[in-house]
């Protein structure tokens, strides 16, 4: 449902339904909602915050996550 909402251009609508997924503890949704919070889609832009999401998704099991988290804290977020 948030793919739906992103593929649309509603950003917003498409973060809160990740968030939804990621509080259900879904990694994808954790990972994806990282990604919205990098790239200010949906939400206003905030590295700290997506690496906290990353960290979730890698947690959770998702080498995506992992990665991601990775980067952003070479970047020194």
């Amino acid at each position: 449902m948030g793919n739906e909402a992103y593929y649309k251009g509603d950003y917003q609508k498409a973060a809160q339904l990740y968030q939804k997924a990621c509080d259900g503890g879904e990694a994808f949704g954790c990972a994806i909602l990282g990604t919205s919070y990098k790239n200010g889609q949906g939400v206003k832009q905030n590295f700290s915050t997506a690496k906290q999401y990353y960290g979730k998704a890698c947690d959770l099991g998702l080498q995506l996550g992992c990665d991601n988290y990775r980067k952003l804290n070479e970047k020194g977020y």
